[in-house]
């Protein structure tokens, strides 16, 4: 358990940060750092985080520490995530699931805008334009996740045909903004998460690499996705759908670590399936006697074999037709693209009146 404390920069001078809590008694700043701590043991307590009780015979507590952190202000330079954006798709995929009732708790102080006094008015630059792209996609716009890294690797140079692309990204979004990512699937059906994967070899003609893409699914809605360019050579399809598995795998392997920590999730014990197209691939992660073909491929990669060996993931034969991230590696046509979308429940709010 980690008992996380910030304050503002402008209050307690330099960023130089206590390592615990005597460090912190020490401080120039001590009396800030009570004064905060006991705001947030005071906003626990009044959200009735914990409950005091004796401890099971066969019970073992979890260690805890004051994590001490200043945070910037406007004019500051640091700027942290305080979440990932994915793990908060998991746990609002689950709260669906089981009805729970979710709860945003913030401390009083925190920092969420800045006042201006005058008006500010700001050309905006494509790489700009590309950023606010990629916001959308790592909150819920999956549905433009390959054109977005497309439209991302021109930020150093680009001309008017890539303008042209990121301004009908920009149009597509803003046509589509009442889309929303919906959680909740079949309740008589057993929570579990999928996830596929998906590559298109020798992409691009300049250097010959391929495009690789997966999305993870979870409650019948998107809970991780990614659309990406490999920066090596893939030999031929089979490697380049091995690479894509592999990369999903590192995915699976924390997801799986993070739902099972919350014990909600029972299924997650089993090993979670990774759905493939290509039979080469799956050939040569299920079976580690297959070799023809695979000889040169990269030790780093042949960690995807372990994570099936010791049942963090299962890898399973899908076809074509019926692969969710199929338009995460190339672009399709406007009713399969939106075919797909909608498979990952991303909706218009229309649908659901």
């Amino acid at each position: 358990m980690c008992l996380y404390i910030d304050a503002e920069e402008h209050e307690l001078g330099d960023l130089d940060e206590p390592t615990n809590y005597k460090a912190a008694l020490l401080d120039l700043a001590s009396e800030k750092w009570l004064n905060t701590m006991n705001v947030e043991m005071q906003s626990m307590k009044d959200n009735e985080v914990w409950e005091l009780v004796d401890l099971p015979p066969n019970g073992k507590t979890v260690g805890h520490k004051w994590l001490f952190k200043k945070k910037t202000g406007m004019d500051g330079a640091v700027h942290t995530y305080k979440a990932h954006i994915r793990a908060i798709r998991i746990l609002i995929a689950i709260a669906a699931f089981y009805d729970y009732e979710i709860w945003q708790i913030d401390v009083k102080t925190a920092f969420l805008n800045g006042y201006l006094n005058e008006e500010c008015m700001q050309n905006i630059p494509y790489a700009s334009a590309v950023r606010s792209i990629m916001y959308a996609v790592r909150c819920t716009r999956l549905d433009v996740a390959f054109a977005q890294n497309i439209t991302s690797r021109f930020q150093q140079n680009p001309d008017e045909v890539h303008w042209t692309a990121v301004k009908n990204i920009l149009k597509y979004v803003r046509n589509t903004k009442d889309m929303f990512l919906i959680y909740g699937g079949d309740t008589k059906r057993e929570l579990r998460v999928s996830c596929y994967i998906d590559a298109r070899y020798l992409t691009y003609a300049d250097d010959m690499k391929s495009q690789t893409g997966y999305v993870f699914v979870l409650n019948g809605g998107g809970i991780d996705w990614k659309s990406t360019k490999k920066s090596i050579f893939a030999t031929s399809s089979t490697y380049a759908e091995y690479i894509a598995a592999f990369d999903a795998s590192k995915e699976a392997v924390w997801i799986r670590k993070f739902i099972f920590g919350h014990g909600v999730v029972p299924i997650i014990e089993e090993p979670m399936n990774m759905y493939c197209d290509n039979i080469g691939a799956i050939s040569i992660a299920k079976d580690r006697g297959v070799t023809k073909g695979a000889r040169h491929f990269s030790a780093k990669f042949l960690y995807l074999r372990e994570t099936i060996k010791i049942g963090d993931v299962r890898i399973e034969k899908v076809d074509t037709y019926d692969n969710l991230a199929d338009h995460f590696t190339k672009a399709l046509a406007f009713p399969k693209h939106s075919e797909l979308t909608e498979k990952i429940r991303m909706i218009p709010a229309s649908s659901l009146m």
